[in-house]
């Protein structure tokens, strides 16, 4: 799986943040796994280094440059497969406040399997400057057995080249874009990837055709106007190189599918990637949602409005970050009947906009489900903490509860085999502090994005405290007799 991630002290997996300490180097890095011609696998790394944040000195020339010592590593157990040691320098400017960001592309050849990747990064010129070391488990290769597609490498750009160098691939110049972040000011998804055995499984000379698209994170609906096809022949290894103009793509959480589907329309792999999209241009407003035709649309018959503000307060735990936005500004519960019509519409429509009305009774039924089983004595079970994680993320794979300890809170922790991001073996833990409202809070989450508290078995275990450790550098206890919340965590069962 593609992965980003953010390098300031450690290790930070897309989207959790540690700020930095003045002095730091910053650095963005990024990898994919590919398959060679004849079967081999490497992975690449795609570094980029903020200028900004590296100390320039004079080179043999007079003029400034950066200098950043990079060591990787991969290792299997104690044995380390593969090692790299290098410096890589910025571009020589001749005014060191002009430090511009430097891009390094990597590629290591290991035979197919599982890797603890190592990587050291240190600022050479910066005497003070911290050493930073990275851990990150990674798989290279694919089998050949069947038809597989590769990571993807998104790309700031590309050009036709014969000239190879380390951003060279197929015949083109590419120069990776690290980020799996989109600001309102890049409005072009450029990617490639790679297709595998397509000869070997469909046979030779076969057409077979390649979609890749723009899907909704919530609710896995494709959104027709991102998308783009390409007409193929078998071959070994088949290059994708592909990409769409996301200048009107909403603000959101989305994922880039690609589909290889032969020549009878059976898909034959399937490959999705997370991306963030921020796109202020593209925020809901109040005249876009008046001027939606409802008149043929299922929510004609919805006629009480007390029901219908329900129905939209439920959506919260779905929402997008520019549909909470809309919601909160606009006070939708004040509005009158049409315009709640035209906005739930509007919110089922793009995520299915085959079938919204399916979709939104789908999603009625989990909520009628959460509010029965997740209700507090304030709360409905869609506005709980778990009946949030229950409608965001599904029926979790175990879930462990434990109500009946001296010492500890009552909790639960749910285990997540696989997110919908990609993201594998993510936990949740849910307590309740009044021991009487069921309302389960929730205290500590691996997840991406979720809250994160280094503190949550100490807290957990101190009930007596009143949920408050005693030491605040305190991160784990011993369980006391009779209680397994750290084996409850570690093997949910």
């Amino acid at each position: 799986m593609r992965r980003f991630t953010y390098i300031l002290t450690s290790l930070i997996i897309s989207g959790l943040y540690i700020p930095a300490k003045a002095g730091d180097i910053v650095a963005y890095l990024s990898f994919g796994s590919f398959n060679g011609s004849a079967g081999q696998s490497y992975i690449e790394t795609y570094l980029d280094v903020i200028g900004k944040s590296v100390m320039y000195a004079k080179d043999s020339n007079n003029k400034f440059r950066g200098k950043v010592n990079i060591q990787v590593s991969f290792l299997q157990g104690d044995s380390v497969k593969m090692a790299n040691n290098y410096n890589l320098l910025s571009p020589e400017v001749s005014d060191s406040s002009k430090r511009a960001d430097f891009i390094d592309v990597q590629r290591y050849w290991l035979k197919r399997g599982k890797y603890m990747m190592q990587l050291t990064v240190v600022d050479k010129n910066n005497p003070n400057g911290k050493t930073i070391t990275i851990k990150q488990k990674v798989f290279v290769g694919f089998d050949m057995d069947s038809i597989h597609i590769s990571d993807v490498e998104f790309l700031d750009s590309y050009t036709p080249s014969q000239q190879q160098g380390m951003f060279y691939k197929n015949g083109f110049n590419m120069i990776p874009y690290v980020y799996s972040y989109y600001p309102e000011k890049v409005n072009q998804m450029n990617f490639y990837a790679e297709v595998y055995n397509a000869e070997k499984v469909l046979g030779t000379h076969q057409k077979f055709v390649i979609k890749y698209f723009v899907e909704s994170y919530d609710t896995h609906s494709k959104l027709i106007e991102f998308n783009g096809i390409n007409v193929k022949e078998t071959d070994t290894i088949n290059p994708i190189l592909g990409g769409f103009n996301i200048g009107k793509l909403p603000s959101g959480n989305y994922f880039m599918v690609v589909q290889v589907v032969d020549r009878n329309n059976v898909i034959r792999a399937t490959r999705s990637f997370p991306f963030m999209r921020h796109n202020k241009g593209m925020e809901l407003s109040m005249k876009d949602i008046a001027a939606i035709n409802i008149s043929h649309a299922f929510v004609s018959k919805f006629t009480d409005k007390d029901s219908l503000i329900e129905d939209i307060k439920s959506l919260h735990p779905i929402s997008n970050f520019d549909e909470k936005d809309f919601a909160q500004k606009n006070n939708l519960v004040n509005s009158d009947i049409t315009l709640l019509r035209q906005y739930f519409y509007n919110f089922w429509v793009s995520r299915n906009p085959s079938e919204p009305e399916a979709a939104w009774n789908d999603y009625h039924q989990k909520v009628l489900l959460v509010n029965k089983e997740f209700k507090s004595f304030h709360n409905k079970g869609y506005e709980t903490d778990r009946g949030r994680v229950y409608l965001q993320y599904g029926v979790p794979d175990q879930r462990v509860k434990s109500d009946m300890n001296p010492n500890s809170y009552p909790y639960e922790i749910w285990e997540y085999y696989h997110l919908s991001d990609g993201e594998v073996d993510r936990k949740f833990v849910f307590y309740d502090r009044d021991l009487v409202s069921n309302n389960y809070e929730l205290l500590h989450s691996d997840a991406r994005g979720e809250i994160q508290n280094r503190q949550w078995q100490v807290i957990l275990n101190s009930r007596s405290l009143y949920g408050q450790p005693s030491n605040i550098d305190q991160n784990s206890v011993t369980d006391p007799f009779g209680e397994n919340t750290l084996d409850d965590f570690s093997n949910p069962r």
